[in-house]
């Protein structure tokens, strides 16, 4: 039984993604690192969909303070040592008067430890699940990459489009195939993806066993960068985000 089979069912890619948010990054490249050998693009809408602090930073004003509203003070204290002073002080600005100056006061002697940076971070991202599942947070507005689709199980299983997922592998199939006037259908296209992900030699050809070895290295060199240039993108997004937040605080200053 792999690792992926009992997150399947309906509701099994939440509980799996949550486990995911808060473990430890070496466990949880461990766990990616496990996914994607046994399916790559559950292990690519995992990643898609992962939330982290940088993240949760580059949202609005008013999405940061719904999460900033549910934490106690001293997790926004901890978490505030691990930015610098525009973004601490952006983060601050979200809280109601008393509860600010209350934070400001505990920053000033907080040496938090890293256990304790950690778990506060931990807090913020499953207060932000919590909001989201209560509908307080709309991903689909505020991040529509992180936004899941209650049938996203299924959705994987049948190799059809992920809400937020630019999906390479759908769209190369399906423009190479339509290309060559074959006139097969959608669903057709789809079981080619399909079979992308589980690529094994078929049944005798002409072509040598070292050939087909060859070929098979190639293709996952090639599936391993795609991921890696895939990962380079999300974080230049989350980067870009931050950037332009901090160009409208400087806007507003100014």
């Amino acid at each position: 039984m792999g690792m992926l089979d009992r997150y399947k069912k309906t509701g099994g890619f939440i509980q799996l993604i949550t486990l995911l948010d808060t473990c430890g990054l070496q466990k949880r490249d461990k766990f990616l690192e496990i996914i994607r050998q046994e399916d790559s693009r559950w292990a690519r809408v995992l990643e898609a969909k992962l939330i982290d602090l940088n993240r949760v930073l580059s949202w609005s004003d008013a999405a940061l303070a719904e999460v900033t509203g549910v934490l106690q003070e001293i997790n926004v204290v901890a978490i505030c040592t691990t930015l610098d002073e525009s973004q601490r002080a952006r983060l601050i600005a979200t809280l109601p008067h008393q509860r600010r100056r209350k934070v400001e006061e505990l920053l000033e002697n907080a040496r938090p430890t890293p256990g304790e940076v950690s778990t506060s971070i931990n807090k913020l991202v499953e207060a932000v699940r919590k909001l989201a599942a209560e509908g307080v947070l709309r991903f689909d507005k505020i991040d529509p990459q992180l936004h899941i689709d209650s049938d996203i199980e299924e959705r994987l299983a049948q190799g059809r489009p992920i809400a937020g997922i630019d999906d390479h592998e759908i769209v190369h199939v399906e423009t190479s195939v339509g290309q060559s006037g074959s006139g097969e259908t959608e669903d057709s296209h789809l079981a080619v993806v399909r079979s992308l992900d589980t690529f094994k030699p078929s049944t005798p050809t002409p072509i040598d066993t070292s050939d087909q070895k060859a070929l098979a290295q190639e293709v996952e060199k090639l599936r391993k960068r795609v991921n890696e240039l895939e990962r380079a993108n999300v974080t230049l997004k989350n980067e870009l985000a931050i950037a332009k937040t901090k160009l409208e605080q400087i806007r507003r200053i100014a």
